[in-house]
């Protein structure tokens, strides 16, 4: 999410904001992070190998009931573009790496419907930015630059809809250790169009996709 671009925006708003220092392997630095009430506001990484560790340590806290993953992803799917939303019931994991943590077979990469309607719920109130909210099914990959063309016409035969690194990892790990699990992706590539968040043409879309996510978070 741009580094926590909305922390200041949340201590203007009068939020209490404590920073958390390190403690163990999930707090280990990559970015700051950030204690709001109840609630841990964490950088888990980039990457499946990178994020799997600290899914693993949360999933394992008894403390820890719900966990909301932010990230973005790339769209193959004529509906969303840039800027819109894709809050994924279920998930491919075309990797083998969360696999290393969970049964494949006791694990299944799904959100928690409860948590997955609250959301996607709250993302629609809060949307007024004409940015679209979906729940598409998606998939998860473990290397870069990995999502050939020819790859992603066969995810869209099976009605995929959006690419990403790490939410395969968590949904599994979340469902096997009972935890509360949804993921909210902001699409920062289109990759039917070619076109990047950095493009000119797509920042206003890249701003308002990032208001309707604080939103979300707020």
């Amino acid at each position: 999410m741009g580094g926590y671009f909305w922390i200041e925006r949340l201590k203007n708003e009068g939020y209490k904001i404590e920073e958390i220092l390190e403690g163990d392997r999930i707090l280990r630095r990559i970015d700051k992070n950030y204690k709001i009430n109840n609630t841990l506001f964490l950088i888990t990484g980039r990457g499946l190998t990178e994020s799997l560790d600290r899914f693993h340590i949360l999933c394992n806290n008894q403390d820890v009931k719900e966990i909301i993953f932010l990230g973005t992803a790339g769209s193959f799917h004529e509906d969303i573009t840039i800027g819109d939303i894709n809050i994924p019931e279920f998930v491919l994991p075309w990797e083998f790496v969360s696999t290393e943590y969970v049964d494949n077979n006791e694990a299944l990469p799904i959100a928690d419907k409860e948590l997955l309607n609250k959301v996607t719920n709250i993302a629609k109130e809060v949307n007024n930015k004409g940015i679209k909210i979906r729940n598409y099914n998606h998939v998860t990959i473990a290397l870069f630059y990995s999502e050939t063309e020819e790859l992603i016409e066969y995810f869209r035969k099976f009605n995929l809809a959006t690419i990403d690194m790490e939410l395969s990892g968590l949904y599994r790990l979340a469902y096997y250790y009972k935890k509360k699990a949804v993921g909210i992706l902001r699409v920062a590539e289109d990759l039917l169009k070619k076109q990047k968040i950095w493009e000119t043409r797509k920042h206003e879309r890249k701003e308002l996709g990032k208001e309707v996510v604080y939103k979300i978070v707020k």
